[in-house]
């Protein structure tokens, strides 16, 4: 997840660079910006685990103490085995608040879109391209609602004004380019990323293009210089409240004069453009390659564990009983061996004639699992103690426990996957 993170950070970055320092098509910039806001949506280096869920992440060996123990219960005390937040536990909760409070934002809009709707002021304009018009003093200026039958709403004092037409057009023009979806889908990433920065910065960008695209093809309807005309003059004149809706011909004044600075732009593609998109397509290449390579890699190595039926191991058990009690005497057993042992077939150890120590070694996720079962044969009393260890191979682990009788058993360990030796 943390490579996740920062590779996306990267290509937003670079995306929101070249947006703001190159003069590339409106097009190119809405491309490039929809490419980055989607890749923060679909978690591409997790392409690893989607296709080899048994390719495994590196675990570290794991050390464990027991404080308490009666017969066959071990009660865990150490903190480091207590459950752990993890990365993408964490951006999972903080998505899902993200995703609560995007539901909440729209069911209130359709509370405010039906109560415009079922107002007594609404009146029915026109059709403008095919879409209805409808006017209502609840509109600040133009807005447009619905998404299979889109209809544009203004106030009613724009109907007289000389902005009317340039303002139906340019609705007309978010219909004919399925703005609202795009808005719509930027509106619900922005709300599962509402912790990101970068996520607020490209939306805002984003939208700025989305307007700007509008702009330049509206402006084909009008006479040269007319519509670059009316935007000015309604900028200057409006400074509308935040709207409530997905799309509108004004929105803020600081949005509407980046918008007027991309209508106006000069759209070529100078050298250093150039050498920033090539820049770009590089980076996002190399990024995409590498859960790509990682698998690769992760595979070649899961089949070469395959090759290996056992582990090489290197035991050293120690237990000691401090007290005596009706079932046990006072005693210290060591036992240090090395030995191999096949996969999932149980190997047998004895200490003295009082203790029986048997373990089964298996691999999983490319990692080592040695599962213990230690039995006091005192006085023919079976009392069973079972100790798990999950290790790397090649690395050494430890585990302790006692209890309020004076046992203590010590297990230290170190194995690696091997091949059964030739006798």
């Amino acid at each position: 997840m943390l490579f996740f993170l920062i590779s996306n950070a990267i290509i937003t970055t670079l995306v929101l660079v070249l947006n703001r320092f190159s003069h590339q098509s409106i097009n190119i910039k809405l491309f490039l910006s929809v490419f980055s806001l989607t890749c923060w949506l679909f978690p591409f280096t997790m392409i690893r685990d989607i296709l080899a869920k048994n390719i495994s992440i590196d675990i570290p060996w794991t050390t464990s103490t027991v404080t308490s123990m009666t017969p066959n219960i071990v009660t865990p005390v150490d903190l480091s085995l207590m459950p752990k937040v993890s990365l993408d536990q964490i951006i999972m909760i903080l998505a899902l608040i993200g995703a609560l409070f995007f539901m909440i934002r729209v069911y209130k809009y359709n509370v405010w879109v039906n109560a415009i709707k079922n107002s007594p002021n609404v009146k029915f304009i026109t059709k403008y391209r095919n879409i209805p018009v409808y006017t209502s003093n609840q509109i600040h200026n133009a807005i447009l609602m619905g998404y299979k039958k889109p209809s544009i709403w203004l106030n009613p004092s724009l109907i007289d004004s000389a902005y009317y037409d340039m303002i139906l057009e340019h609705e007309a023009t978010h219909v004919k380019h399925r703005d609202n979806y795009m808005i719509s889908f930027m509106t619900c990433i922005r709300a599962i990323y509402w912790w990101n920065p970068l996520i607020y910065i490209l939306t805002n960008n984003l939208k700025d293009l989305i307007e700007a695209r509008c702009d330049q093809k509206s402006s084909e309807y009008f006479t040269e210089g007319i519509y670059q005309k009316k935007l000015i003059a309604l900028i200057l004149l409006n400074t509308p409240v935040s709207q409530t809706g997905f799309s509108s011909a004004v929105i803020s004044k600081n949005s509407n004069i980046r918008r007027l600075k991309l209508f106006k732009e000069k759209q070529t593609m100078s050298s250093f453009s150039k050498s920033m998109t090539l820049l770009f397509i590089t980076l996002v290449i190399s990024i995409l390659t590498i859960p790509i390579s990682t698998f690769n890699a992760a595979a070649h190595s899961s089949k070469n564990i395959e090759q290996y039926t056992g582990a090489q191991v290197e035991l050293e058990i120690t237990i000691n009983q401090t007290k005596s009690t009706n079932n046990a005497v006072k005693g210290n057993w060591v036992s240090e061996t090395t030995l191999w042992s096949e996969f999932s077939k149980i190997t047998v150890l004895k200490l003295k004639e009082r203790w029986r120590v048997e373990f089964i070694t298996n691999q999983v996720d490319g990692h080592l699992e040695v599962n213990f079962l230690i039995t006091d044969l005192d006085g023919g009393n079976l009392t069973p103690y079972p100790m798990s260890m999950l290790m790397r191979s090649g690395q050494s682990a430890s585990m302790y426990i006692e209890n309020e009788e004076g046992l203590s058993i010590e297990l230290k360990l170190e194995a690696e996957f091997a091949k059964k030796p030739v006798t």
